[in-house]
């Protein structure tokens, strides 16, 4: 997501499927990108009004420097 000005995004302790979970990945990677959208800590985001999903920014798990982490 840095090569695109974004932050990157990970999903950490996720009980979703690896399909669902690339697949969710893609559809938000898309979202961002293409809307040049800025997710922020506290915020939620969600495909649905339904569906809510926590946003918080931290220090990466898996990539190097802070990354939003998003409970999926």
């Amino acid at each position: 997501m840095r090569a695109f000005g974004k932050s990157e995004i990970e999903i950490i302790d996720s009980q979703a499927t690896p399909g669902d979970l690339r697949d969710f990945l893609i559809d938000i990677s898309d979202y961002v990108v293409t809307n040049n959208v800025t997710l922020r800590d506290g915020e939620t985001i969600g495909f649905s009004e339904e569906q809510k999903l926590a946003i918080t920014r931290s220090e990466g798990v898996y990539v190097e420097g802070d990354t939003l982490k998003i409970k999926f």
